[in-house]
């Protein structure tokens, strides 16, 4: 290793480095095109804006191992280091946290893991400097002065060692527009994945890069940690830039950057079709219409939203995959996780998209608290029964709660023994086998005999594989 992996290129002696950890799960199965952690980006590029001396090392996307990044670390020789766990990969980002410690260098604790509960954030990582709850741009700037002279200054957001983590206050934010551009050319190592698709009967090669806009939901479905990160409860949930920041970001990455597709990121890039006109509209004034390809995420709600002249519109603009969070076939799970939609609406969502040549990709998740065996065959059957209407594409994943969502705390009332059975959530010193699958999907299953919903997780895991099994054949 050189310090050729460290962003900016050849930085060293930085006051702090920024670590995006490995997950072991995923290695040897990370995929091609694999997504650099935006919400790390957005956080250092900021801390460069204010003119610090910060550096980037994504360990994940580089697939290295504890000596890899022990031996980036010796090298760079940084003041401090921050890190971004999820709850899946504590372990690993244990092995920095712990070389850091034995070199008596300062770490600070951010991102999901850090968000959902800083109490458990401390258990796992009890030598942090310090944890930050929330969006991190807000504070970097003084967090770095703090944790190179390793003074603890009361300051919103933060949790110090030593100080009470039974609080509920989230950092500041910065509006999306707010924030600075991220140059990806000089943070991102191969910020453009090349590869090829079929589009509209035609293979074409992109060249892609991702992009990452709003921050939050605007919906709150009871599985997810989005409205958690987001602060739903004090703060706003959901934050959009302007139209006119899109493009800029968007032109900047198709002729700065020299990608002819975009991958956006975002929970929901687009929530309604007023948002989809002003975006063609953005497009067709900067003369980026037929330019670029782009995929992202949505809900069927807003696809059925959209008019015929709108869904025009967004095909013209160049989409050519929408990812939707369908979740489950069951009537009855839908409204327990607050989904918001039917399956009615999904039938008609699959099948407006395949009218127009937009593929379609759905996401489902298997083995909700209190899930029945009929319901999981409710979900199975309802997979097979898009695919006939025109879905091209599924993940399906095993249900794990999170700290600080809805269903997790349901499980805290009612099932509280599972819980503390949740090994991912207690950095453990082995994993459990992981699911590879079509599209790169992957994942770690629950221990066979763990029983969250009605039926146990080996019985929830056969179900999962069998359903891929039968979409892809």
């Amino acid at each position: 290793m050189t310090l050729e992996s460290i962003r900016p290129i050849g930085a060293t002696g930085p006051d702090l480095l920024f670590i995006n950890a490995p997950s072991s799960f995923q290695q040897g199965v990370i995929a091609d095109g694999e997504e650099p952690a935006w919400g790390l980006l957005r956080v250092a590029n900021e801390a460069l804006h204010q003119g610090k001396n910060v550096a980037i090392l994504d360990a994940h996307r580089l697939k290295m191992s504890e000596e890899d990044m022990r031996e980036i670390i010796g090298e760079v020789q940084p003041k401090a280091v921050a890190v971004n766990p999820t709850s899946v990969n504590v372990s690993e980002t244990l092995k920095v946290t712990n070389y850091c410690e034995e070199e008596d260098i300062p770490y600070i604790l951010g991102g999901i893991h850090a968000t959902l509960d800083p109490i458990i954030a401390r258990r796992d990582f009890s030598e942090a400097h310090a944890i930050v709850r929330g969006n991190g741009e807000a504070v970097i700037g003084e967090l770095i002065e703090y944790t190179r002279e390793r003074i603890q200054i009361p300051t919103k957001g933060v949790y110090f060692k030593g100080e009470s983590h039974r609080r509920t206050d989230y950092a500041d934010k910065l509006h999306p527009n707010d924030l600075h551009i991220v140059d990806q050319g000089s943070l991102v190592i191969d910020p453009i994945y090349t590869h090829e698709q079929t589009i509209g009967g035609t293979l074409a090669l992109l060249n892609e890069a991702t992009l990452y806009l709003t921050e939050g939901c605007p919906f709150a479905c009871s599985f997810c940690a989005s409205p958690v990160m987001a602060n739903r409860t004090y703060g706003k949930p959901y934050s959009r830039p302007d139209t006119s920041r899109i493009g800029a970001e968007v032109e900047q990455t198709i002729r700065g950057l020299g990608a002819n597709a975009i991958h956006f990121l975002d929970d929901m890039a687009f929530i309604n079709a007023q948002q989809v006109s002003e975006f063609h509209n953005e497009m067709r004034q900067r003369g980026l219409l037929g330019e670029f390809y782009w995929r992202g995420l949505t809900r069927v709600n807003t696809v059925l939203s959209c008019s015929d002249d709108v869904m025009d519109q967004m095909k013209e603009t160049g989409v050519w995959r929408l990812s939707l969070g369908v979740e489950s076939g069951s009537e009855e799970m839908l409204r327990r996780i607050g989904k918001r939609t039917t399956k009615e609406q999904i039938r008609r969502g699959i099948v407006r998209l395949a009218e127009y040549g937009i593929q379609s990709k759905a996401f489902f998740i298997m083995g909700f608290p209190g899930e029945t065996e009929d319901q999981l065959q409710e979900t199975a059957a309802f997979i097979q029964e898009l695919k006939d209407l025109g879905l091209n594409e599924i993940s399906v994943f095993q249900f794990k709660p999170y700290p600080g969502t809805r269903e997790y705390a349901w499980l805290q009332e009612n099932n509280p023994k599972e819980i503390e059975r949740l090994a991912y959530l207690h950095h453990p010193s082995s994993r459990s086998d992981k699911v590879e699958y079509k599209s790169g999907q992957k994942d770690v299953w629950l221990e066979s005999d763990v029983q969250i919903a009605q039926v146990n997780s080996g019985i929830v895991r056969e179900y999962v594989l069998g359903s891929l099994e039968q979409f892809y054949g």
